[in-house]
């Protein structure tokens, strides 16, 4: 589910194990380890689904 914000806030994820794909305005991306990702309001419509057997946090 795609989710995107109408208050003034920012949303951030860092990636600690694991793996995902980051759907960020109708685009893929594989994120792991270490990424981090930061979407500032307004922003595009994005979502993250889990692409690995370990735990994601």
């Amino acid at each position: 589910m795609n989710h995107w914000f109408t208050i003034r806030t920012t949303t951030r994820g860092y990636i600690v194990p694991g793996r995902a794909i980051a759907e960020i305005d109708g685009e893929e991306y594989e994120i792991g380890a270490g990424n981090l990702m930061g979407f500032p309001t307004p922003s595009v419509a994005h979502h993250l689904r889990h692409a690995g057997s370990a735990n994601l946090l």
